[in-house]
């Protein structure tokens, strides 16, 4: 796996902005693969809310003036016009899938779904979750009429699962999912 990215708007802007007349609004997304070690520092923050999920290595970030650590399985959202600065250490190889957006609605799909800012909360390693990114990352690619819309519903569907995994219960559906497999199979 590469580094990826993808925005919405092609002008060069980086897709940093807060868009008021929808309800939310991937501005981009993307999955950063690094082995080598780095350090992002934005003082001011940006225009809109910004998702990063942990998925290898570890990051160290300042959060609310103090250092952090983050590892696998970690996720943290700014809010918008939020400083942020995290650094890798090492040549260990590290992934992280991240998504930036906006809306009217984007504060409320947080709320709604219990995802704290600016905090570290541990939603573990999901394949599904990596995957749920990709899918996003196709809205981008597809660029048609419904990609803003799609990608709404993809950020969506992420924040809930992220949810769903602190809360456990998405290991629970899994489990009971896989019992109702087996129930059909010995039916079969």
């Amino acid at each position: 796996m590469n580094n990826q990215a993808y925005y919405r708007l092609d002008e060069g802007t980086g897709c940093d902005i807060a868009v008021t007349d929808r309800q939310l609004i991937v501005n981009c997304s993307g999955v950063c693969v690094l082995s080598e070690p780095f350090t992002t520092d934005n003082r001011r923050g940006r225009h809109d809310f910004y998702l990063m999920y942990l998925y290898q290595g570890e990051l160290s970030m300042d959060i609310r003036g103090s250092r952090r650590s983050l590892s696998a399985g970690n996720i943290v959202i700014f809010p918008p016009k939020c400083a942020y600065r995290y650094s890798k250490q090492g040549h260990h190889r590290m992934v992280y899938y991240w998504a930036h957006f906006s809306g009217t609605d984007a504060g409320n799909l947080l709320t709604l779904c219990d995802l704290q800012k600016e905090m570290i909360q541990d939603v573990g390693v999901q394949v599904e979750i990596a995957e749920a990114f990709q899918m996003l990352f196709r809205n981008f690619i597809s660029r048609d009429r419904y990609s803003d819309i799609a990608a709404a519903s993809q950020l969506t569907g992420i924040c809930v699962m992220m949810r769903r995994y602190l809360d456990g219960s998405a290991s629970l559906n899994a489990r009971y999912g896989v019992q109702k497999i087996q129930r059909s199979l010995n039916h079969i």
